[in-house]
């Protein structure tokens, strides 16, 4: 479940240019019952030119409820 992205662009990907992306882990930690991933990707063009960068925080795991008794 997406929670935030800060996103920084760096220069402009041009017509043609091919991109690819590079991510990683930054942490995990548990919150309220929930488990989130800090993760960072960085986009880049031709061999290494950083186009974008993203700090994305996401839940991948949810907090489990316990089924109403009543």
């Amino acid at each position: 479940i997406h929670v935030s992205s800060d996103v920084t662009h760096h220069s402009i990907a041009r017509p043609g240019e091919r991109l690819s992306t590079r991510g990683r882990v930054a942490s995990l930690f548990d919150r309220k019952g929930h488990r989130f991933v800090d993760y960072d990707v960085l986009m880049v063009a031709g061999e290494g030119r950083p186009v974008m960068s993203v700090h994305h925080t996401a839940i991948y795991d949810v907090r489990r409820v316990a089924p109403d008794a009543g």
